[in-house]
Order: structure tokens, then sequence, then C-alpha cells
């Protein structure tokens, strides 16, 4: 931000972080200030922390008011907004026009001396803000003066544009939308004879008794034919409209109450119809989960008749020990899938489900930790095998669940014996996961 006095303001450094760090600004101006979001440009959110950034080096108030040059909070403090008309900032702001070239130059010198001085280094983004300060003490206040001269803002020059500089917006300027008045100006491409240009142009014959001699000099030089009155500017076809158009902009003074009432029922009307479609989207993918697990719980899995059926022996049983298997072909199996309301501790499994996009996805853990204040547990996953048998990788997967991720606690696994040694390090559980798309 530049004043017509050749001043700078500390600048605003807006890095893409989600989350801005103070280390982002080491060796900046003096009182710059760093601000950081996803995007790394101007939002809403940080458009309010640069105005009061604005406020507070400017000392404006409603006794002290500031005029803010835009292309394209403040009232309360004194500081009236104005924004360019669109289009027209490569000639009408003093940024573009004299202060950003230069900046740019002296920037890059800058990145140069640093590869200079630490040869085999690489500049990162934390050394941005040193840049911008050595580039920025090297305007001189000569140059922003004399950018506010060029664009005709300070002081203030009403004939510094000429009709030359408005000619080439002819080529795309659009007569009034009024269907009688478009069909009035449509271009003739055919050319114009001088002759027929001439004729249209003559008026009726005045009165003879009025007519004086000098209407009768026939030495009058011929009216002046410019290029212009015989063919004209040419003109651009209308494109035809695929979409409806962006919203034009336009010149105008932001604090103003109908200006700026209208800014805040546009925002009003934006955040309703951004939310309406997030809640059309987020049924839709309810819709989509829950038809998916619908049509996954009505597929059933046709048991083999020769396979061996594992039973779990309950704790009751003093004749087996925990964790042992009980091995029983007369016996058939009923897997559980009933949701289990204990709370789980260290070292008992869980199964736990994720949102993937639009799918519904459950992982196998261990519990390592407890339960802490937040609700959450600390969980080693398992890799699902196959045929509902998991393993422990031999790299631990640790990760933090909270307590409604979590969908039911499981028994203890199952150990069959008569497997081969790296067969019996999957584990079996007395549950049924059909239906379920496991992870």
């Amino acid at each position: 931000i530049i004043g017509t006095n050749g001043a700078f303001l500390p600048p605003v450094l807006i890095f893409p972080r989600k989350k801005f760090v103070s280390s982002l600004t080491i060796g900046s101006y003096r009182g710059t200030l760093g601000l950081g979001n996803e995007k790394g440009y101007m939002t809403k959110e940080t458009f309010v922390l640069v105005m009061k950034h604005f406020i507070k080096c400017t000392g404006a108030s409603k006794e002290n008011p500031k005029l803010l040059l835009l292309d394209n909070l403040a009232r309360e403090n004194g500081v009236v907004v104005f924004t360019f008309p669109p289009h027209c900032t490569h000639r009408l702001q003093p940024l573009d026009v004299g202060v950003f070239g230069p900046f740019k130059t002296y920037c890059d010198g800058a990145i140069n001396s640093y590869y200079q001085r630490n040869p085999g280094e690489s500049a990162t983004i934390y050394h941005i803000a040193g840049f911008v300060k050595e580039a920025m003490m090297k305007i001189s206040p000569a140059t922003i003066i004399k950018s506010f001269e060029a664009t005709g803002i300070q002081p203030l020059n009403k004939h510094l544009f000429t009709e030359a500089d408005f000619a080439m917006a002819e080529v795309t300027r659009k007569p009034p939308s009024d269907d009688s008045v478009l069909s009035t100006n449509k271009i003739n491409d055919e050319e114009i004879t001088v002759g027929e240009l001439l004729e249209n142009e003559k008026v009726d014959d005045p009165d003879p008794t009025t007519e004086t001699e000098e209407s009768l000099d026939v030495n009058a030089p011929p009216p002046l034919l410019t290029p212009r009155k015989i063919r004209g500017y040419p003109k651009a076809k209308d494109k035809e409209k695929k979409r409806m158009p962006r919203r034009k902009g336009k010149c105008m003074v932001a604090t103003d109450s109908p200006n700026k009432q209208e800014i805040e029922e546009r925002e009003i009307q934006q955040q309703l119809k951004k939310s309406s479609a997030e809640e059309r989207k987020k049924k839709r993918e309810e819709q989509d989960v829950a038809k998916k697990l619908k049509q996954a719980g009505g597929k059933k899995k046709k048991g083999m008749a020769t396979k061996k059926v594992l039973t779990y022996s309950s704790d009751s049983d003093n004749s087996v020990s925990q964790g042992e298997c009980v091995i029983d072909k007369n016996v058939p199996i009923t897997k559980s899938k009933v949701l289990c309301d204990k709370t789980p501790v260290e070292g008992d499994y869980v199964l736990v489900q994720f949102v993937r996009g639009k799918q519904l996805t459950h992982f196998v853990g261990k519990v390592v930790k407890d339960c802490d204040e937040d609700c959450d547990y600390e969980v080693s996953y398992l890799r699902h095998y196959k045929d509902g048998k998991f393993k422990m990788p031999l790299i631990p997967d640790i990760a933090s669940v909270h307590e409604s991720d979590k969908k039911c606690k499981l028994p203890k696994p199952v150990y069959p014996d008569g497997y081969t040694k790296r067969q019996q390090s999957l584990l079996l559980f007395n549950f049924d996961f059909s239906g379920m798309k496991l992870g």
C-alpha cells in the first residue's frame, strides 16, 4: 500500500499455509503483517485483517479520514474505499503503473544475490520476507509520487487520457440492447463510395430569396473526409452466450450505504446458495452409502460343508484357557453381528468405521492406549488378509481414533491349531464381517 506522499505502509504477506507460523516473516520489513490461508491470496477473512492493519498504520479515524483506492469495517474508522472500474487498473492503479515493475526487478536482484552468497543452497518460503524487505528499501519516494502523477490521481488531471486511449474499446463496444436500436446500428461491410457519401451529406437547397453570395462560391473547399467517416472502426461480432455471463464490475465507493447494502445482500445470497448445495451433496452421499450398505447386507455367503468350524469358548468355561481354539465339526459357529457396548481397554480389539468418499470402510485394530479425556484411543491397525483373516503388519500402523468412529468391540482372536507357522500369524474373530468393506 503506497501513499501520494511517496511513502509506503509495512506490507502484508499472505502465505499458502493453513496455519501461519512466525518463522515465515523472519528478516521482514519492520511492521510486516504475516497471514496464511490454504489459497495463498486475499480472501474475505484476510481482507478484514488487512483493513485493520491499514487503519493501524495510517491512524485513520472519522476526524482523520483516508481514501483507499482498490481494484475492485472501513466506514466506522474513517476509511473511504473507492474501487477502480474494471479492465482499467493498468492505467489507473499507481502500483501497476510505476511500482510493480521496479519491485519485481529488485526482488529478482535480491534472489540472485542470495544465490551468489550461498552457492548450492535453495531459497525457500522462509526467505521471501527478506527478499521483499530488500526490494522495498530500494523503491524511492520519487518513484511512488510519479506513479500517482502518471495516473492523474495526485495532482488531479482530468485531461490525462484522450480519445485515442479509448479507441481500442470501440471494437467491442456494444450498442443498447433494444432490438430497434440494434437493427439500425448494424455495420455494412461493403465499401462506400465518396460520391454516395457526399450525396448523403447534401442538405436541402435553401430558399433562393435568402441565398447569399457566399453560398454560391464555387471555390469553396470540399468537406473533409476522414477514414472514420468512410469506413468506421471495425466491430467485433456478437459472441454466442453459452452460459450465464459474470456480473460486470463497476467503479463505486464501496463504503457508501447503497453500495454496501448491495454487497451484503449479494454475499448473503451466495452463502445461502452454497449452503443449500452442500446440504444436497451431503444428502446424496448419505443416500449412496445407505444404498450400498443395503445391497451388501442382502448378499449371503454360502458356507462349505466340509470346512472346519471354529468356536471360541466363553470365559466361564474353565476347561479351556482364554484364547484357545476348540474345533468341533458338529456344532455350527454363530458369528455375532451385535454391536458391543462395552468400553474397550488396552489389549482389546475393536472394529472402526470411516467414510471414504461415498463408501463406508471398516478396519480392525488393537487398542494400545486407553481412552483419554478427549475420548480418543490409540489403535494399532491390522491388515485384512482374506476370508475374514487378519494379520499384524511388520511396521505398526498406530493412529488416534475417536470414540464416535468405533463401531464395536470384537471378541478375542482365535489361533487355530494345526496351521503352519506363517498361518498361525493370522487372526480369526468370532464375528460376521459379511457385507463390510474391510481395509
